[in-house]
């Protein structure tokens, strides 16, 4: 008999030889025992014919405990016996967590989002880091949030409650820096913008003002607020405010301070003033790493209480030598690469790996508190569907990196007990579909050309992504994910949420197929510079299918998500529509 398929894969698991009847799985007795384990959140499993006893460091291992008990029931099901099995486990990495993003305006249906909560039990993922930014609702606020469909101060305490009871820290993610142009789009707010006629920050359609004047004494007592009734409603003592890609401090209404003293350090101390805040609050305050790692000595007038939250989502991304630095200055810090789902409108298989293993490889090298896989739902990305293999990716190195490192033990343990797939093939099919367009060079780390049909899609041929695509290769591209769209026939996972699931995996091969065929039909007529110079048919027939993808994507939003926000996403299709007038 083959040792079952467990996910995350165990430390040890030892086949005991032994026959074991199936009912013996149930009412595992449990003992709470730190020293005979040794290592927090891990246990000792053993089923034996007497029954199944579980001795667990603490009860958070003994809640995993059950979790591996779950899916061996599911490995045996409709089996009268099972293998008697000693197994021992515990993660190398003790903040294991997914960051859940609000800001493209697609809030998850509050039912829906407890489900998401389940599955990262299931996974023995214990941090939710919320992005909630305009989706609160906010007491005094509501010209922010009203047409956001917001989560309120109720569902969050059901919410904390509900994560508190699967050993899951919810912890607040709010901007309060840069990211601000859901708030300082508003007149009411407009004022306290570094730069209130706005910045082309590209999470937009138009410019909008982004970053808070931290000169102005008005940002941080608006501020101060904020944290207020966030600490209400949150149960966790961490609070991570953000503050990163501030790209337009000192272009603005701050210039004058940043000239004199420099950029760093106004970020630095602004940042010092919001801490103080913070740690009023008896909370720990969270920042993101980018904008401190390239000011390196004013870094080191950070207070130390302040834990640094590094983002990079390239496999190569240089976690290494920043980790090193925050060692070395004395911060506290955590690691968040991504799932690379996001601008690629049908994954990125190659580069979500490679930053997964980068990011927990140097979790693990420099003693960094967790790794927090991050979750980007910009424009396009409705479901979450091709960020679950990297949610159980990034969960499963967190907890044994050598016995998890294997693509065939992840794509085995997903079908089992996440999709529920007895052909053993929808797995491997996501990552397979996530490869298709790696043969395509490009100069891009953020988005491959085909997104740009969207995103830039103004630029036409003058995007740098352009400059080195070849129409050949896509063309190639194209063609094969036509052929994994004909798989997809043929593949029938049996979770409760399958046809979602589904009907997300073909909506993104459709929109992908749509624009690698008019990026391709721009590349292959050379009068055109832009979409909108292609011939009139061609822009007609593009046209009626970006229609209909409009109106299958506003279908698909209200399967899971709430009906506030869409309005932000349905912009980038009408730009594109607009291209091919």
């Amino acid at each position: 008999m083959n040792d079952p398929v467990l996910l995350p894969a165990p430390q040890s698991y030892q086949a005991t030889g032994v026959k074991v009847p199936f009912q013996r799985l149930d009412k595992p007795e449990i003992i709470i025992d730190s020293v005979a384990v040794g290592h927090p959140q891990g246990y000792r499993l053993t089923v034996a014919p007497e029954g199944v006893k579980i001795v667990a460091a603490d009860e958070a291992g003994a809640f995993y405990a059950q979790k591996t008990l779950k899916q061996l029931k599911t490995c045996y099901a409709g089996q009268s016996e099972v293998e008697g099995a000693e197994i021992f486990d515990y993660p190398v990495v003790l903040e294991r967590g997914i960051m859940l993003e609000t800001l493209s305006g697609a809030v998850i249906q509050f039912d829906k989002l407890k489900e998401f909560v389940e599955m990262m039990a299931d996974l023995k993922l214990n941090v939710l880091a919320l992005y909630i930014e305009h989706t609160f609702a906010f007491r005094d606020h509501e010209e922010v949030w009203r047409d956001a469909s917001p989560y309120t101060h109720e569902q969050i305490l059901e919410l904390d409650a509900f994560c508190r009871e699967r050993f899951i820290e919810l912890v607040p993610y709010l901007e309060t820096f840069g990211h601000m142009h859901q708030w300082l789009k508003h007149d009411r707010y407009r004022p306290m913008a570094e730069v209130p006629e706005g910045w082309n920050h590209g999470f937009s359609v138009a410019p909008q003002p982004f970053t808070l004047c931290p000169s102005d004494p008005r940002s941080i007592e608006f501020l101060d607020g904020l944290y207020r009734e966030i600490h209400e409603v949150f149960s966790s003592k961490k609070m991570l405010v953000g503050c990163d890609e501030t790209d337009d401090l000192g272009k603005g209404r701050s210039k004058e301070l940043c000239d004199r003293i420099g950029v760093g350090n106004v970020y630095v101390d602004f940042v010092n003033l919001i801490d103080e805040r913070v740690r009023a609050l008896g909370c720990e305050t969270q920042i993101f790493g980018d904008v401190v790692v390239k000011h390196p000595q004013a870094l080191q007038r950070l207070h130390r209480e302040v834990v640094i939250a590094h983002w990079g989502y390239e496999a190569d991304f240089p976690f290494d030598e920043h980790c090193q630095l925050f060692k070395e200055l004395g911060f506290s810090f955590y690691l968040l690469p991504s799932t690379s789902a996001y601008h690629s409108f049908i994954g990125r298989t190659a580069r979500g790996m490679g930053n997964i293993q980068n990011a927990v490889t140097n979790a693990v090298k420099h003693g960094a508190r967790g790794v927090v896989n991050t979750q980007w739902n910009y424009r396009y990305n409705l479901t979450t569907i091709f960020d679950i293999p990297f949610f159980a990716y990034g969960a499963a190195l967190c907890w044994q990196p050598e016995a998890n490192f294997e693509e065939a033990k992840l794509t085995r343990g997903l079908d089992t007990h996440i999709f529920k797939d007895a052909s053993g093939r929808f797995a491997a099919f996501l990552l397979e579909l996530g490869r298709a367009f790696e043969p395509v060079a490009y100069k891009s780390n953020h988005y491959n050309p085909v997104y740009l049909t969207f995103y830039q899609c103004e630029q036409g041929k003058e995007h740098e992504s352009f400059q080195s695509l070849d129409p050949a290769k896509l063309e190639a591209v194209l063609m094969r994910v036509r052929e994994l769209e004909a798989e997809l026939d043929s593949i029938h996972p049996t979770a409760s949420r399958t046809a979602v699931w589904e009907r997300g995996v073909r909506f993104g091969i459709k929109i992908f197929l749509c624009a690698g065929e008019a990026l391709l039909a721009l590349a292959r007529d050379a009068r055109a510079q832009k979409f909108h110079q292609l011939a009139p048919e061609v822009k007609a027939d593009f046209r009626r299918r970006y229609l209909d993808l409009r109106r299958e994507y506003e279908a698909l939003w209200h399967v899971d998500n709430r009906p506030g926000g869409i309005a932000l996403t349905l912009e980038w299709f009408d730009k594109m529509l607009g291209e091919l007038e």
